[in-house]
């Protein structure tokens, strides 16, 4: 007879399993530690890559570091490699080839998005290379990553608001350029940039602006018109001019009129005062004019009183002195009367500036109802008109801002409902892109941008009895809503029929 085989034992099966489950909760607890490290030597290992001599390794390094930096918020590698990462960047952009130094600057631009912190030493070091760049760089691709690189760089770490308006007119420089992408671009990193600012623009750079968005409106790029109507739509909101009424003759300003009432009053009252002072001097003249001549007939003469006799000056004459008194307060009447002018002035001319652009809101109309464009679009390229223009057109004539709803991924909702608050909201949308959400939900730069806390997690699912008591056909609150429209429709056809 054939020998039977053996089965396995029970114990060795029981031993087995043993073995295989402490290995599986050895390798759960120690999984989230190694896959950190293997992220860390991952993003160490593409900064090594960038030192290559061979330009397609660096290349492909630095799109490693761009899909790590876009998709993931790596603050501690940040922050860690800061000053590597840094002048890597600036070295690539200005000696790298093409497509290296635009993934360079994209890099760059998330690396500052991702520290998220105030420095205007490190602002400084970026600043001249990234504006070389957008203006001289090698070729468009490397121009438009760069600006948009500045515009964001300055955005995050730039203190000093005078530095924010130097970059501003670098960006504005480049409004002109050949490329419409690079002029697009230019225009939102200058919208961007004029949405931090703490006031307004002064009066003739904001008259220069306005000239320049409404001549960019007719440009034959649909990006170009959609980004230059989004910064007319700032500066009518932050400016106050949509309530001038687009043209019509009213006061730009009320706090300017004020103002001026207030000085013409204050002015009245120096001018009583000088008078007043007039007076008693011209009584003090006279009492001193006494004194002398009873001086001279008395036989007892002095050098003051030798003086008022042979002439008395405008002003009251002492001995050693000839200032005269109320010339202060004419001078303080004077130089107001010059502000007030020069005030004058600007208000005129910030006034003639508004009542031209009745043709810019006119060219807004015919581009949110897609006329005036003789040029043949896409469905796509006319729709995405409509829609920008319908929202600046809506700005300019009511004041209405559209407010946009962002899910998150936890389930909650970001709503932003300020123009600024849009214009910050689509430049970081398009720059990070694909990452968009994963740096809503864990970027702390943007949590104090926007306000809001992200939930940490999903709220808990409702129950089985839970659904059934709310969600089922069969609840009091489906019953209810049934009842309601049951009523709804019998109401409807009643009425209906009595019309009939």
């Amino acid at each position: 007879m054939a020998k039977k085989k053996g089965k396995k034992g029970q114990d060795d099966f029981d031993d087995a399993h043993s073995i295989c489950s402490t290995g599986t909760y050895t390798s759960m607890g120690n999984g989230q530690e190694e896959l950190i490290d293997s992220q860390a030597e991952a993003f160490s290992l593409a900064i090594d890559d960038t030192y290559e001599s061979r330009a397609t390794t660096r290349e492909k390094a630095w799109e490693r570091i761009t899909a790590m930096l876009r998709n993931q918020v790596r603050q501690d590698d940040c922050f860690q490699n800061a000053s590597t990462l840094t002048g890597r960047c600036l070295s690539a952009i200005r000696k790298g080839g093409a497509a290296e130094a635009a993934s360079a600057a994209t890099a760059l631009g998330l690396h500052m998005l991702t520290l998220g912190e105030p420095d205007e030493n490190l602002f400084q070091e970026v600043h001249t290379d990234l504006a070389k760049a957008a203006k001289q760089g090698k070729g468009a691709a490397v121009k438009v990553a760069a600006a948009e690189a500045l515009a964001l760089c300055c955005f995050v770490a730039a203190e000093d608001e005078h530095t924010t308006l130097e970059v501003m007119e670098q960006l504005h420089a480049l409004w002109g350029k050949d490329s419409a992408k690079l002029r697009a671009t230019a225009l939102r990193g200058w919208s961007l940039l004029y949405s931090s600012l703490s006031s307004p623009l002064a009066t003739r750079q904001l008259e220069a602006e306005l000239a320049a968005l409404a001549a960019l409106l007719h440009d034959a790029d649909v990006d170009v018109r959609a980004a230059a109507g989004e910064g007319l739509g700032l500066l009518y909101s932050s400016c106050g001019l949509g309530d001038s009424d687009f043209g019509e003759e009213e006061d730009l300003d009320d706090s300017i009129e004020e103002e001026e009432e207030e000085e013409e009053e204050q002015q009245q009252e120096e001018q009583q005062q000088v008078e007043q002072q007039e007076l008693a001097l011209a009584g003090e003249q006279q009492q001193q004019v006494e004194l002398a001549q009873n001086g001279v007939a008395g036989g007892s003469s002095s050098q003051a009183q030798q003086a008022v006799l042979n002439g008395i000056p405008e002003g009251l004459v002492v001995p050693g002195t000839t200032t005269n008194p109320g010339s202060g307060a004419r001078q303080r009447i004077v130089q107001q009367q010059q502000q007030q002018q020069q005030r004058e002035g600007d208000v005129m001319s910030l006034g003639s500036s508004v009542s031209g652009l009745d043709m810019v809101i006119d060219r807004v109309r015919d581009l949110a109802n897609n006329r005036g464009d003789r040029q043949r679009r896409s469905r796509r390229e006319r729709q995405s008109m409509r829609s920008s223009f319908r929202e600046l057109r809506s700005v300019m004539e009511d004041g209405r801002v559209r407010e946009q709803k962002i899910k998150l991924r936890h389930g909650d909702t970001l709503i932003i409902n300020t123009l600024e608050g849009n214009v910050m909201m689509n430049f970081l949308k398009r720059f990070i892109a694909g990452g968009f959400q994963v740096h809503l939900q864990e970027n702390p730069f943007l949590h104090n941008l926007f306000d809001f806390s992200p939930l940490e997690g999903r709220p808990d699912k409702l129950s089985q009895q839970e659904k059934r008591a709310f969600r089922s056909p069969c609840s009091a609150a489906s019953k209810a809503r049934s009842q309601a429209r049951r009523s709804q429709r019998s109401y409807k056809g009643g009425s209906s029929g009595a019309d009939w």
